[in-house]
């Protein structure tokens, strides 16, 4: 079975557990579901999966490029004439910028585009969290690269932790609005970790249910820090930047951006 929403499809490939072990992966929530893989489909399937669709996250649930054949796999979409969306924290090699960015050149003949998402929820502290990521650093050289390579970028600010600061937001706002459309932000998904890291800093939150298409529909216990997110999106508009909470809007405003909307392909 496979997962659409509006006009997404949701996917994942199969991997080798992420070594990153962040402590706020959706992963290990209780109701978690897994995604098809898309790596283990046919041509003919991966074509009928996805003529209805506009946008394929190929990596909803774990690091894209972390996967052995991930080349192999972006090319075969890439002939689909969809525009492809996925997130990373990876320092990703120059050799391996250039092959992107060939991608994107060969996607944008058909205004479509490929969207590549940096994720930087925090810069202090950090380890607490992502114990095993690449540093904030590295994750903000690969945006730049990405940027300068012409592709199109933005910040994951998602999850978002009650404890973010505001003067951590100007920070990270500060370093990466050079090379991002935007910022990408969202709630903070609940798991044994995650309610542990609260307690030791003595946070009370108000958790609360939603039912996301990428988990099928299933519920899961959420913290939605509406505060945060409000500053986000105001200091935001300071550099002219959007706000996006979900990857759909994202790939469709830069596409509007870039190509006029809709009505121009």
């Amino acid at each position: 079975m496979f997962y659409m929403v509006r006009n997404r499809l949701f996917a994942t490939v199969n991997t080798k557990p992420c070594p990153y072990n962040c402590i706020y992966c959706f992963t290990k929530c209780d109701n978690f579901r897994k995604n098809i893989s898309i790596d283990s489909l046919s041509n003919r399937q991966l074509y009928e999966m996805t003529k209805d669709v506009d946008i394929i996250q190929p990596a909803c649930d774990t690091e894209f490029l972390l996967h052995p054949q991930w080349k192999e796999i972006l090319l075969r979409l890439a002939t689909l004439n969809k525009n492809i969306s996925f997130a990373t924290k990876m320092s990703i090699k120059d050799d391996d910028i250039v092959f992107l960015q060939n991608i994107n050149k060969l996607l944008k003949l058909n205004k479509k585009i490929l969207n590549i998402g940096v994720t930087i929820i925090k810069i202090d502290e950090y380890r607490e969290l992502e114990p095993n990521a690449p540093t904030p650093q590295m994750r903000i050289d690969t945006l730049k690269k990405l940027s300068d390579a012409g592709i199109s970028t933005n910040v994951i600010m998602r999850p978002i932790f009650p404890n973010l600061t505001f003067k951590e937001i100007d920070n990270i706002l500060k370093i990466t609005h050079n090379y991002s459309e935007g910022y990408l932000v969202g709630p903070l998904y609940i798991n044994n970790a995650v309610s542990k890291y609260l307690q030791n800093i003595n946070c009370s939150v108000k958790i609360e249910k939603t039912s996301p298409g990428w988990n099928q529909y299933e519920g899961l216990d959420v913290i939605y820090s509406h505060e945060i997110m409000t500053y986000i999106a105001e200091m935001a508009a300071k550099y002219k930047k959007q706000v996006f909470f979900s990857n759909e809007q994202c790939v469709l405003y830069i596409k509007e951006k870039l190509f006029g909307g809709e009505n121009s392909d």
